[in-house]
């Protein structure tokens, strides 16, 4: 059966130690253009995160409404600002998991 012509020839064949080749694990990436006025948004909305957190307990409100704003937005603003879910944003930006916000 090892000449047939549905075996691959001995130097061929797969065994251990040998690596088969793999597909890339990561796709090419992808260029979309972001309308100026929703990057302004985002901007100003998590400007407006940043300052608030330096003053934490004071301006808790003004953290959690820009968030909301930013993620209630259609389209969601946090894509803009390079975030792929919302999870991602709370995590990244308020270090908050998407349960507590």
């Amino acid at each position: 059966m090892r000449n047939s012509p549905a075996c691959p020839p001995p130097d061929q064949e797969e065994g251990p130690g040998q690596e088969i080749p793999t597909k890339p694990t990561r796709p090419a990436a992808i260029r979309v253009p972001i309308n100026a006025s929703l990057k302004a948004r985002y901007d100003t909305l998590r400007a407006q995160i940043d300052a608030a957190k330096a003053k934490e307990s004071r301006d808790w409100d003004a953290i959690w409404e820009a968030a909301g704003a930013i993620v209630e937005h259609e389209p969601p603003l946090y894509v803009v600002g390079g975030y792929k879910t919302a999870p991602e944003f709370f995590s990244e930006v308020l270090g908050e998991n998407s349960r507590n916000a």
